[in-house]
C-alpha cells in the first residue's frame, strides 16, 4: 500500500514539475497527463515508467504562443520601465555607476531571457527526444517505480526552490507593485528553474548509469554463484554465447547513455551558463544591498531586506545541487570501468567473455560523461572554488 501512495504521489509530482516549468516558459511542448496517469498510478508488480508508450510529451503551438508572448510582455515591460516608468528614476542608491551598471545588467537580461524563452520554443523537438529516450533507457533496464517514487531529494530540491521562489515574492510585494515585482524577481525564479531542471535531468541519467553498473556486478554475483560449481561445468556456463550478448547489451545502453548525456550538455549548456552568470550578478547585488542599505524600520522594508538577504542562501543551495548532481553523474560513469576491472581481474574467466569485457573497458575511455556550461565553465564542485573567488573579488570591488 506504501508503494502505491508513493507512486501516486511521484505522479503527480511530475505533474507538478511540468505545471511550473510551463509557467515561467520552460516546458512549451505539451505533456499527456492520461499517459502518466495510466503508467504511474498502477501497482509496484505492473508498473514500469511508461513501458508500453515512450511519447508522453508532444510539440504544442500552444505552448510555443505562450512563450512568444512571454517574450513581448517582458521585453516591452522592460523598455517601459527603464524609459518612462516613474520607479526606475527612484533608485534607493545615488551612485551613479551603480545606476549603469544595474541599466546595462537590466538590458543583458532582457535580451538572455527573450532569448531563453524562444530557445525553448525551438529546441522543444530535441528535448521532447531526449525524453522518449531516457524512457526507453527506462525500459531496457526494467528500473522499477522504487528507484524514482523514493527520490526524496529530488522532491526536496523542487519544493524547496518553489518555496523560496513564492516566499521572495510575497517579501518584496507590500514594497513595489505587482508588475514591477515580477518583473524585477523573473530572472531569479526563471535562472533557478532552469538549473533545477537541469539537475533533476542529471539525476535521471545517474540512477541509468547506476543501473548499468549493478547489471555488471550482478553477472559477477552470477560467476562467485558457479565458482561452488565443478570446473568443467563453469566452463561450459562461461562459454555461453548469452554472457557476450549480455555484456554487449550492456555495453550499448551505456553509450546511449553517453549520448543522451550529451545531448543534454548541448540542449542546456549555454542556458545555465547564463543562469549561472546572471544569478552570480544578483548575489553579488544583494551582498553589496545588505552591507550598504540603512536598515530601516518600516515592515515593508524589512521585509525587502529578508528577501534581499534570501538571495546569496538561494543562489549557494542551487550551486550546491546543481554540482553534487554533476559530480556524483560522473562519478558513477567513472565507476563502471573499475566494475568491470575487477570483474575480469578477481577469478579465471572464459577467453570470449574477457574480451568483450576488455573492450568494454578500452571503449569506456572514448564515452566520458562529462557536463559543463558551454565549455566556459566546469559543473562540477570545481565551480565552487570558481564562484566563490568572483563573489569576493567583486564584492570588494562594490564595497570600494
Amino acid at each position: 500500500m506504501q508503494c502505491i501512495n508513493l507512486n501516486k504521489i511521484y505522479g503527480y509530482f511530475l505533474i507538478f514539475q511540468y505545471i511550473v516549468y510551463k509557467i515561467v516558459g520552460l516546458s512549451p511542448w505539451t505533456l499527456e497527463l492520461s499517459k502518466i496517469k495510466q503508467n504511474l498510478f498502477l501497482s509496484k508488480q505492473n508498473w514500469r515508467i511508461n513501458q508500453t508508450q515512450n511519447n508522453i510529451c508532444k510539440i504544442s503551438y500552444v505552448g510555443s504562443g505562450y512563450n512568444v508572448f512571454l517574450v513581448l510582455v517582458y521585453a516591452l515591460y522592460h523598455f517601459y520601465y527603464q524609459f518612462f516608468s516613474e520607479e526606475s528614476g527612484g533608485s534607493i542608491f545615488n551612485n551613479q555607476t551603480y545606476k549603469m551598471i544595474m541599466n546595462v545588467a537590466s538590458f543583458i537580461t532582457t535580451v538572455s531571457f527573450s532569448w531563453i524563452f524562444i530557445f525553448f520554443v525551438s529546441t522543444q523537438k530535441s528535448m521532447i527526444n531526449i525524453i522518449d529516450r531516457l524512457i526507453s533507457v527506462n525500459k531496457k533496464l526494467n528500473i522499477s517505480a522504487d528507484s524514482y517514487s523514493k527520490d526524496f531529494l529530488s522532491y526536496f530540491i523542487v519544493i524547496t526552490n518553489f518555496l523560496v521562489s513564492l516566499v521572495k515574492i510575497l517579501l518584496v510585494l507590500p514594497n513595489s507593485s505587482i508588475s514591477s515585482v515580477l518583473s524585477e524577481n523573473s530572472s531569479n525564479v526563471v535562472c533557478s528553474w532552469i538549473i533545477v531542471q537541469f539537475t533533476l535531468l542529471l539525476g535521471i541519467v545517474g540512477k541509468q548509469i547506476e543501473a548499468v553498473n549493478l547489471s555488471i556486478k550482478k553477472m559477477d554475483d552470477v560467476r562467485s554463484d558457479l565458482a561452488q560449481i565443478p570446473a568443467l561445468r563453469v566452463n561450459r556456463l562461461l562459454e555461453d554465447e548469452s554472457a557476450c550478448r549480455q555484456i554487449k547489451n550492456i555495453k550499448r545502453i551505456y553509450i546511449e547513455l553517453w549520448e543522451i548525456s550529451g545531448e543534454i550538455n548541448n540542449l542546456y549548456g549555454l542556458t545555465v551558463l547564463i543562469s549561472l552568470l546572471l544569478f552570480s550578478f544578483e548575489i553579488i547585488v544583494s551582498l553589496h544591498m545588505i552591507f550598504t542599505l540603512p536598515l530601516l524600520k518600516a515592515l515593508s522594508f524589512i521585509f525587502l531586506h529578508i528577501a534581499t538577504g534570501m538571495i546569496a542562501p538561494w543562489g549557494i543551495f542551487l550551486f550546491l545541487v546543481l554540482t553534487s548532481a554533476v559530480s556524483k553523474t560522473t562519478d558513477l560513469s567513472k565507476k563502471t570501468g573499475q566494475i568491470i576491472s575487477l570483474l575480469s581481474n578477481r577469478r579465471p574467466i572464459n577467453p570470449k567473455v574477457k574480451e568483450q569485457l576488455y573492450k568494454f573497458s578500452n571503449d569506456l575511455s572514448h564515452f566520458k560523461v562529462e557536463f559543463s556550461a558551454y565549455g566556459a565553465l566546469p559543473l562540477d564542485r570545481d565551480l565552487l572554488g570558481i564562484v566563490s573567488s568572483d563573489f569576493s573579488h567583486n564584492e570588494n570591488y562594490f564595497l570600494n
